[in-house]
């Protein structure tokens, strides 16, 4: 069972009051979703292919959009390809599972290397269907009779700066010893094992430095202001723990590739692990780690100055208009396990449209009143981050993505986003905001939102292509929460594999009048599949301006589960045309619509048990799904009457990553 579980129980718990509940243990809650891997994976995404204009081989724009194949039995088939000896034939009964590629990954050893493992031996002699951002394959090996150790050979050598995923657009040769062919997938992370460049040079910093000293030792430190000034390619700054006030670190010199600038934080010893326990109330500690703070409004706490190759680690802000601002496109920096809090207008503020290839990683940032973080750009990662807003101010939005001049790749995942009900703004969870910008093929994965408006928010038409895999949203049926928005004309994004938990609304399509209306509003060919939505107030809302009908077309829900909701649709306007339910699981829904709003969508081969009315269409039954435990989020079917599904090329795994046969359950779990 899929680690939705352990999150959803920690939410639900009585005995969690909100002191318990915004501590370190939801941490500890985040670490559970991320340990599942290749969990809720859809397998593809079924969607036009915009291109990538990074990629040096071919051009994305070649792959037809991914079409599956929907008479396929999983039947072996004779490729000519070699099968190692070891590999089970013969003698053992094909199960006409699919293989499965995992553990993306590129070790230090061979810079030039994608591997990748294999759920049984494969084999496979070209690298077609394969998209590696900013890189291209150009070859693939197998380990023959094993299920590690493939890789691919990428054109141009990967660096510790690097920050990717893979996708697969169907069309190659990777088959099982049976010939059963890899199914298309989703973009996957690509873990960069590269050590991180090492220094030539020491200097320090401290709270009593200055003077005629050279930063060489601790007893000749530097000043925060000297540091920024002085410190060059290949140095790592060490900076001791201690209140320096109001006296902000200013950057303004840049490293290179293999000899970054550090500026590295510590306790007592240089190379010691300051860390303070993340939750919504986080008390910044002096003796911990180096305390830049300040009361004013305005300036930064720390300034980039628009540098490159630059590593910042263990650092607390307080206070500032931006407590750290990028000031320029930056790219190539790590920022690792820095504390932010109180900013008036950003936490961590890198918006400039050319920066790229910047690591957020392990970082805390709170009530900053614009947006915890904000990146534009293309190739950017936020890692585990922990972004919080509990009273004044009230954060506006809490993770944001921006296009830019390339706005491609981006990454955000194993983070935890949280809100007080009590905050005046519901928030934006983790948006991904065009802006007049491309803003294409965003990764979202291991996420938990809590309470907040518009959880996962797919904004203006040039969000195309995203990909947000096993997000997590819980909250309370009377306030504002929802799972994912769709708004202004955004098109093609895939959710998969999500849970929305006690919110007010699953799904939300909007707009916002005079702001990148495009040519349909409330967003078109967008997919939600897999997905589980368990004591909503609301299923699916739309939002319209002034009366005016909210055109949102083509939109697709595919073997999703519907439980336990006062409503399934919330329409104060039309709902669009031509949005299809297909192989869903709709139980306990008391009424089918609010408001005067007509909603214009198919069903088919869907159950739909104790709801408003019998719903008509194609293979629709009304059974009762007999849940193995609805109450505690187990949704897998008790009864085979939910099979006899029909097939869909986009849709090849269920919920907990178990490969969906020819008589597919409806709903998002296979049964047992």
């Amino acid at each position: 069972m899929r680690d939705h579980l352990a999150i959803r129980r920690f939410f639900r718990s009585p005995q969690r009051g909100w002191g318990a509940l915004l501590g370190s243990a939801i941490t500890a809650a985040l670490v559970l979703i991320t340990a599942a891997v290749g969990c809720g994976d859809s397998g593809v995404d079924g969607m036009p292919d915009s291109g990538d204009i990074a990629d040096t081989g071919a051009a994305d724009g070649t792959v037809n959009p991914d079409a599956g194949d929907a008479s396929d039995s999983g039947t072996a088939t004779d490729t000519g390809l070699p099968i190692d000896a070891t590999t089970p034939d013969g003698g053992v009964t094909d199960d006409g599972l699919r293989p499965v590629l995992t553990g993306f990954r590129v070790e230090a050893a061979e810079l030039d290397r994608l591997y990748f493992d294999s759920s049984e031996p494969i084999a496979a002699s070209n690298t077609t269907g394969f998209f590696v951002s900013n890189r291209s394959a150009t070859a693939i090996t197998v380990n023959p009779g094993a299920t590690t150790g493939h890789y691919f050979t990428i054109a141009e050598a990967f660096t510790f700066w690097d920050n990717n995923t893979i996708r697969y657009e169907g069309g190659g040769d990777v088959v099982d010893a049976y010939g059963n062919p890899l199914y298309e997938f989703t973009l996957q992370f690509v873990d960069n094992l590269i050590p991180e460049p090492a220094a030539l040079a020491d200097r320090y910093v401290s709270v009593s430095g200055g003077g005629a000293h050279d930063g060489t030792s601790e007893a000749d430190a530097w000043t925060m202001a000297e540091a920024g000034s002085n410190a060059a390619a290949g140095q790592t700054v060490w900076m001791k723990a201690g209140d320096y006030g109001d006296r902000p670190l200013f950057i303004r010199n840049a490293g290179d590739a293999s000899s970054p600038i550090k500026f590295i934080g510590y306790t007592t010893t240089p190379g010691d692990r300051p860390s303070l326990v993340r939750t919504q109330d986080t008390a910044f500690d002096a003796a911990e780690m180096p305390y830049i703070h300040s009361t004013s409004t305005s300036g930064s706490g720390i300034n980039l100055a628009g540098q490159h190759y630059i590593v910042l680690k263990n650092i607390q802000v307080a206070g500032y208009d931006h407590s750290l601002l990028a000031n320029g496109n930056i790219t190539h920096v790590l920022i690792e396990n820095v504390y932010l809090k109180d900013g008036a207008r950003y936490g961590f503020n890198l918006f400039a449209y050319d920066t790229h290839s910047t690591r957020v990683k392990g970082c805390y940032v709170s009530n900053a009143g614009g947006a915890g973080i904000r990146v534009a750009g293309d190739h950017n990662l936020i890692d585990d981050m922990y972004a919080s807003s509990r009273g004044a101010p009230s954060m506006d939005y809490y993770i944001s993505l921006y296009g830019g001049t390339i706005g491609l790749g981006n990454i955000v995942r194993n983070s935890a986003v949280v809100r007080d009900p009590a905050d005046s703004h519901t928030g934006h969870g983790i948006s991904v905001k065009a802006g007049g910008r491309p803003l294409e093929h965003t990764l979202i994965e291991d996420c938990t939102l809590h309470e907040i408006g518009q959880g996962i928010e797919l904004r203006h038409h040039q969000v195309r292509y995203t990909i947000a895999r096993n997000v997590v949203a819980t909250g309370s049926r009377a306030r504002t929460a929802n799972l994912v928005t769709f708004r202004d004309d955004t098109s093609y994004n895939t959710i998969e594999g999500c849970l929305a938990d006690g919110i007010y609304v699953g799904v939300r399509f909007a707009m916002n009048a005079g702001e990148d209306l495009g040519i349909q509003p409330g967003g078109h060919h967008n997919r939600v599949i897999n997905t589980v939505f368990d004591n909503c107030k609301y299923g699916i809302t739309i939002d319209g301006f002034g009366g005016t009908p909210l055109e949102s077309t083509d939109n697709e829900f595919a073997h999703c589960t519907f439980y336990d909701m006062d409503t399934m649709f919330a329409l104060p306007v039309d709902y669009g045309d031509s949005n299809t339910f297909t192989n869903c699981n709709f139980a306990t829904i008391t009424n089918e619509s609010f408001n005067s709003g007509t909603p214009t969508t198919s069903y088919t081969y869907s159950n739909t048990w104790d709801l408003w009315a019998v719903v008509p269409g194609a293979g629709n039954i009304s059974v009762d799904p007999m849940f193995v435990d609805a109450p505690g989020g187990d949704f897998t079917p008790g009864t085979a009457d939910l099979n006899g599904g029909t097939e869909l090329d986009y849709v090849r795994y269920d919920f907990n990553g178990r490969e969906r046969t020819s008589n597919r359950t409806r709903g998002a779990y296979e049964t047992e």
